[in-house]
């Protein structure tokens, strides 16, 4: 799709396209009002815009849209991807691989616990090793603080779907 297709669409579609990059519908309503779009530059920069509007419980039902971590997920996939053919053997290759899906299920866990959200991270670009140390360097947190760093990957994910919707 092209800028030029999204600014003609009905408010109706366009939200069900918006939706799927960021789950606020406050943050899909202001979007909706801001449009037609000059440019990529300008979808993004209104996008930021919205968010930056947008409350913590804006935030919360944005991060509800996201599945959550288990084997299967895009997270789990990247760290399959990342051991497929690093180790000499294949079994041995499982059992890391096990071994980290297992650490990352159980700290999205705790942290989940702990925040009443999901680990929010963007992981475009970020070894599963950066990923790791991130939720452990968050999990210490106070949620006043956390909600403001999540909302804000959940900013970075917005703009890459944003991205990736106008390359479809």
């Amino acid at each position: 799709m092209n800028l030029s297709t999204l600014n003609l669409l009905s408010q109706e579609a366009f939200g069900a396209e918006l939706i799927n990059c960021c789950g606020s519908s406050a943050w899909v309503q202001k979007m909706v009002d801001f449009r037609p779009f000059s440019s990529v530059d300008d979808l993004i920069a209104k996008a930021q815009e919205a968010w930056a509007d947008c409350s913590e419980g804006d935030g919360l039902e944005a991060f509800a849209y996201h599945a959550k971590f288990d084997s299967s997920g895009e997270l789990a996939q990247k760290v399959a991807n990342q051991f497929k053919g690093k180790q000499g053997e294949q079994a041995a290759a499982k059992n890391v691989e096990q071994s980290i899906l297992k650490l990352l299920a159980n700290g999205y866990e705790t942290y989940e616990q702990k925040f009443g959200f999901p680990f929010m991270v963007c992981v475009s670009g970020k070894s599963v090793e950066e990923i790791i140390q991130m939720l452990e360097q968050r999990l210490p947190n106070i949620p006043e603080i956390e909600i403001g760093i999540a909302m804000a990957e959940q900013m970075q994910i917005t703009i890459i779907c944003l991205e990736k919707l106008l390359k479809a």
